[in-house]
């Protein structure tokens, strides 16, 4: 994942992400993936591990568009 802003406009009012957990479509499912084991602990999450759910709103291969901001919040 990639932060982009602008340090000019960027103000400690503007909400901060709470986590940036990496997804992918891999093998017909959403998994995680590509991030350090230890971002990931503090939640009993592993790369690899698949998304079922995400609040409350089940995950599908086609939805992935709609659940990475879920998991990736961005200042957009």
């Amino acid at each position: 994942m990639l932060f982009c802003y602008n340090a000019r406009q960027f103000t400690r009012n503007d909400k901060a992400p709470l986590r940036n957990i990496g997804i992918r479509f891999h093998q017909q499912r959403v998994e995680i993936f590509y991030n350090q084991p230890q971002d990931l602990a503090r939640y009993g999450l592993q790369n690899g591990d698949l998304l079922r759910e995400v609040n409350g709103r089940a995950v599908t291969p086609e939805a992935i568009s709609d659940i990475r901001p879920l998991v990736m919040p961005s200042n957009s």
